[in-house]
């Protein structure tokens, strides 16, 4: 759900998703989603020119899955945006997702071994992103 005021937004959305084998009633190690919460507020400035901002998402480990597999990990992240638009033909954007660096695994990963342990390809390959910069421009040329 989302709440826009004009000048300032607010928005609240989640996620729950279960899923088992019907087999081995046994939890699936891929295509659940993590359990999570997502947050966000902003703020318009400038005329509405200027739009700042924050999104923080909370998600829970997904640990019910196979014998072998190293389950996914919980996390926080916090995500900050900023969009410019200076003219109407003018857009500028910036980013920058997980802005406090932390370590998350979104997904379980399969184990290389009956003890649990992983590969250490897979182990380093599968951690959600770092924090993360992103920037954008649009330019719109001619007529209408």
């Amino acid at each position: 759900m989302t709440y826009d005021a004009g000048h300032w937004f607010v928005g609240l959305a989640g996620n729950l998703m279960q899923g088992e084998s019907k087999v081995t009633g046994i939890g699936l190690a891929n295509l659940i989603q993590p359990r999570k919460v997502v947050t966000t507020a902003g703020v318009r400035m400038l005329e509405r020119k200027l739009t700042l901002s924050a999104q923080w998402i909370s998600f829970a480990a997904n640990t019910d899955v196979p014998v072998g597999y190293v389950p996914a990990t919980s996390g926080d992240l916090l995500n900050f945006y900023l969009a410019y638009n200076p003219t109407p033909d003018i857009a500028l954007n910036f980013s920058v997702d997980n802005a406090l660096n932390k370590y998350y695994r979104p997904y379980a990963i399969p184990g290389s071994s009956s003890d649990g342990t992983t590969q250490n390809d897979v182990l380093f390959s599968s951690p959600g992103p770092g924090i993360t910069f992103k920037g954008g421009m649009r330019i719109h040329f001619g007529g209408a």
